[in-house]
């Protein structure tokens, strides 16, 4: 009976909700691959989405689009979903048209929201934000999409203000939405914020959800107050590797580098496991405390105690440890030894580190390495003040030249501060903010005060 359209179909779906994708495409191609109707195919699409097989269902849409199958609703919210687990953009465009042309019936909520949800997880905002206010009817899902997109693309304070309008609109926040604008609040330092939105929280009786407990241990670390990032880590009744994760992170984050060691000892107690994250953020805290042979000997055990194969962070991380001890040689070394080949996060980690200790011979090798790869301005920059340290300033400001001749812009730095709920950003010699005449006296008073005081600046990077 399985080449019965349901009964078919139905053994698809069962297969792939418990996780044997193989086995239902065993019965999709013995009974349903040249079949004209939709149903297995939607069926099959939905079950290599469901189980991260995001390339096979690509593959089977396009196979379903040359034997002229037609796509429903069904299809859509599967293949954006597939395309959002990719991250594939261009095929996301294409499929994006294919919907248009289906007609204005297509265009229905959960097939906006998956464009919209596919669009954020490649990193295209301005799409995500077409999609959203084009939209005629919005649900929770809707504005969760925008507000998660603003905040992945670090683009905090607006998702704030987009979760204060959907509240306004009569919107109730679900766990994700909340997990998103902690993540805003954590990025622009906003630790009032972050407990106003703790206190909705509670109020919600969402306090103890498991994403939701991490995302306010990592708010409250970042936003500088590990003591209530403590205080909540605490009160999770059952913590769960990311819980811990999240704490051992807030440790490392601030220097506790024995605190982040002795939780992740007492992690290994209780018989939880880590993960690769977890490994990473330990290895983090070992850098910071400049704890050498400790960090070296988690990252041997990796493999051996935890089953864990290091990535391409973990090597960094060593490095790292080396650098900031001036171990400069045993990074290269340990670099030359890597069994998978160093990428740019490797050799600015290193780059960085000859900066620090001066070593511009070593320091030419590591941004040649960067370069090869991402010529960014990051990489010159670094390079450059480390001629001009060093007192070769004819080198440094070669390179800054070299830098115009390519077109390779630096990225100005900014730093901001909140007043009264708004946001206020500043730039080196910035001269556009309404209020500038009384922020340069300040700081003309400032630096009188710390003359006064005997500071003496560091003029080493001065051109």
């Amino acid at each position: 009976m399985e080449s019965d359209v349901q009964v078919g179909t139905a053994l698809i779906d069962m297969y792939s909700k418990c996780g044997s994708p193989h086995e239902a495409r065993a019965v999709f191609d013995s009974n349903f691959i040249n079949f004209g109707v939709n149903l297995p195919w939607n069926a099959m699409i939905s079950g290599y989405s469901q189980n991260g097989c995001s390339q096979e269902a690509l593959e089977l849409y396009v196979r379903m689009r040359h034997n002229d199958i037609k796509s429903d609703v069904y299809t859509y919210c599967s293949i954006f979903n597939a395309i959002a687990d990719f991250k594939y953009l261009q095929f996301g465009k294409e499929v994006h048209g294919a919907v248009l042309k289906s007609g204005r019936d297509m265009m229905v909520v959960s097939v906006c929201n998956a464009i919209a949800d596919a669009y954020a997880k490649c990193g295209a905002l301005e799409y995500v934000k077409k999609i959203f206010y084009r939209m005629e009817e919005r649900d929770m899902v809707s504005w969760t999409t925008l507000v998660t997109a603003h905040s992945q693309c670090s683009e905090w304070e607006e998702a704030l203000a987009i979760f204060s309008q959907m509240r306004e609109e009569g919107f109730r926040p679900n766990q994700f939405t909340f997990s998103s604008v902690l993540v805003s609040c954590s990025g622009l330092c906003f630790l009032e914020c972050g407990r106003q939105i703790h206190g909705l929280l509670c109020k919600a009786g969402l306090n103890t959800d498991k994403c939701i407990e991490s995302a306010l241990v990592d708010m409250y670390a970042k936003c500088g107050s590990v003591s209530e990032a403590e205080k909540v880590f605490e009160g999770i009744s059952n913590p769960d590797t990311v819980s811990w994760t999240a704490m051992i992170s807030s440790y490392a984050q601030h220097g506790l580098s024995e605190d982040a060691l002795r939780l992740f000892r007492k992690m290994e107690q209780l018989g939880m496991k880590p993960n690769s994250v977890t490994l990473l953020c330990v290895l983090f805290a070992c850098s910071h405390g400049g704890l050498v042979e400790q960090g070296l000997n988690f990252f041997q055990q990796m493999e051996q105690n935890y089953g864990l194969v290091p990535e391409m962070e973990h090597y960094a991380c060593i490095v790292d440890l080396f650098g900031r001890v001036g171990r400069l040689d045993d990074a290269i070394e340990f670099i030359r030894k890597m069994p998978i080949e160093p990428n740019e996060m490797v050799w600015q980690t290193l780059l960085g580190a000859c900066r620090i200790h001066g070593n511009v011979e070593l320091g030419e090798i590591a941004a040649e390495k960067v370069l090869s790869v991402r010529p960014d301005s990051a990489t010159y920059v670094l390079l450059s003040n480390s001629y001009i340290e060093s007192g070769s300033f004819e080198d440094g400001l070669t390179l800054r030249e070299v830098m115009r001749e390519k077109g390779v812009k630096k990225e100005p730095g900014y730093s901001w501060v909140s007043v009264q709920g708004k946001v206020h950003k500043f730039y080196a010699g910035d001269q556009q903010h309404p209020q500038k005449d009384d922020i340069y006296a300040k700081l003309e008073e400032l630096r009188e005060k710390v003359k006064s005081m005997g500071y003496i600046p560091d003029l080493n990077i001065a051109l």
